[in-house]
């Protein structure tokens, strides 16, 4: 299997990020909580830990955004 593109790359962190947002905007509604039923748990995940893991994700998203436009083939018309 190929290794993914800049592009490919820089579609899945947005994505991330827009998942995360999501959950974060469930999150602030509720409280992060864990329950646990016998052998089962449920378990919000903590504001905290989202938060910063957004933070990842923009910060990557930035970067491959640098990378993909610096690779970017770009055709220059001069007008006289």
């Amino acid at each position: 299997m190929a290794d993914k593109t800049d592009e490919e790359k820089l579609t899945s962190a947005l994505a991330m990020i827009t998942k995360i947002e999501t959950t974060l905007g469930t999150l602030y509604e509720k409280t992060a909580s864990a329950t646990s039923f016998g052998d089962q748990s449920l378990t919000l995940a903590s504001i905290a830990d989202l938060e910063k893991s957004r933070d990842r994700w923009r910060q990557e998203a930035e970067t491959l955004k640098a990378s993909v436009n610096r690779h970017r083939k770009t055709l220059k018309i001069q007008f006289r």
